[in-house]
């Protein structure tokens, strides 16, 4: 190709070279000065997805249980699932900031 001896090194340092300007010093970093909003929008996004699909899959889980596991039927196991849904909502929607 361009008559250029290949060197396996060569590669390697230029990986070395863009990974040492990409890198700051270790004494650069202070804690606490970075910001974090997206980062705890995410964790928050992230524990409400978790808490609402637990909350569907046990309304699922216990419907279809009672539905065709037992006697209830169709209605008991949608009455049930329904207050069981209706109690979840109320016990895990966000709770008002406490003002001062």
């Amino acid at each position: 190709m361009s008559g250029t001896p290949v060197s396996c090194s060569t590669p390697l340092k230029r990986f070395e070279q863009k990974r040492d300007e990409m890198a700051g010093q270790a004494s650069e970093y202070h804690r606490g000065e970075m910001d974090i909003h997206e980062q705890v929008s995410t964790f928050h996004l992230v524990m409400n997805i978790t808490k609402w699909g637990a909350l569907l899959v046990a309304v699922g889980v216990l419907t279809a249980t009672l539905w065709f596991c037992t006697g209830a039927g169709f209605m008991g196991g949608a009455i049930t699932g329904a207050i069981l849904l209706a109690l979840g909502i109320v016990f895990l929607r966000e709770k008002p900031a406490a003002g001062h």
